[in-house]
């Protein structure tokens, strides 16, 4: 069952784009949703989630725990997050800057520490678009 979690946790960064390339990426609490009929399209997962749910034990073979059509549902949990940073930067009407940026980010970073590293960040992009405006 262990190689099964970690195939989950293989597709989940696969096909989840912001989900890859963090640290200690860990899938638990794995559910098996009842009464999805696949046949009926795909579901919202709100509907989903009204029907019942059972844990899967994690504990010996795949096929003593799941079965064909099995839908399953797990948490997702890691070390790190990425952030969605939108940086504007505006000095006189001819100098403005705007980029969007992913950064990767420990959780347990203080808030402070975090400020201090997306300011240097600024002022590093700053630096480098004034340097090649001149």
């Amino acid at each position: 069952m262990r190689n099964f979690i970690d195939k989950i946790k293989d597709v989940i960064e696969l096909k989840y784009e912001h989900l890859r390339g963090l640290n200690g990426l860990l899938t638990r609490d794995i559910k098996r949703i009842t009464g999805i009929d696949i046949n009926k399209g795909p579901s919202s997962v709100s509907r989903a989630l009204k029907n019942p749910i059972s844990t899967i034990s994690t504990n010996g073979l795949v096929s003593e725990n799941l079965k064909a059509n099995d839908h399953l549902m797990c948490e997702v949990d890691s070390e790190d997050i990425w952030i969605k940073v939108r940086l504007m930067i505006e000095a006189e009407l001819d100098h403005y800057v705007e980029a969007d940026l992913e950064v990767k980010v420990d959780k347990s970073m203080h808030a402070e520490a975090f400020q201090r590293v997306l300011q240097k960040l600024i002022l590093q992009i700053w630096d480098q678009y004034v340097s090649d405006v001149k």
